[in-house]
């Protein structure tokens, strides 16, 4: 309970102090740069460092990166850069780590529409419900709401294409309150 009580005074005040756009009141993003002899611990560099209690903040993210590492990655082929970072226990990027980090940090979640040309991100407040997803597109399609076809992006990626993932039986069928997840594949049903 007090706990409770702690996080409401604290949301109060964060909520009188907004107007004041106070560079300490801010979401921090940390990102360290790690040596080549520390690339293997990218994953774990929280701990390496003891930067466990600094990375526990309420608006802090952290992500570790070896930028002269990466920066030889770059100039590999994919291929061979996948090789390179598999062998060091890097499991991606660093610019796919650092994205990760710096759209969580506000909050925010990703999902996806598919279409036969193109593929589109939609940006929305993180745990927003399937309709208010579908306004992010467009009004017209929050209105109209019907319901969502929805499948996550590995689910997709094991299935191979929409059609496949179909005739498997893994799109779900969401109503206007389900939580939209990152990384959701959506398809919106709707009626204006």
């Amino acid at each position: 309970a007090y706990a409770t009580l702690l996080f409401a005074e604290y949301d109060d005040e964060a909520r009188r102090l907004r107007g004041f756009a106070f560079l300490t009141a801010k979401p921090l993003l940390g990102v360290v740069n790690m040596g080549e002899a520390d690339a293997g611990r990218i994953d774990s560099f929280q701990g390496h460092f003891r930067l466990e209690t600094f990375a526990a903040g309420k608006a802090v993210a952290l992500c570790a990166v070896s930028a002269k590492i990466e920066m030889e990655l770059a100039r590999l082929s994919p291929e061979d850069a996948e090789a390179f970072r598999s062998d060091l226990g890097i499991r991606e990027p660093c610019l796919d780590r650092i994205l990760e980090a710096s759209h969580r940090l506000p909050g925010r979640a990703v999902f996806f529409t598919v279409g036969e040309a193109e593929v589109k991100a939609w940006s929305i407040p993180a745990g927003s419900p399937a309709q208010r997803a579908a306004g992010a597109i467009h009004s017209d399609i929050e209105r109209g709401f019907i319901r969502a076809e929805i499948i996550g992006y590995e689910k997709l990626m094991e299935a191979g294409s929409l059609p496949v993932a179909r005739d498997r039986g893994w799109l779900r069928q969401e109503g206007k309150e389900h939580p939209v997840a990152d990384g959701d594949v959506i398809n919106f049903k709707f009626n204006v």
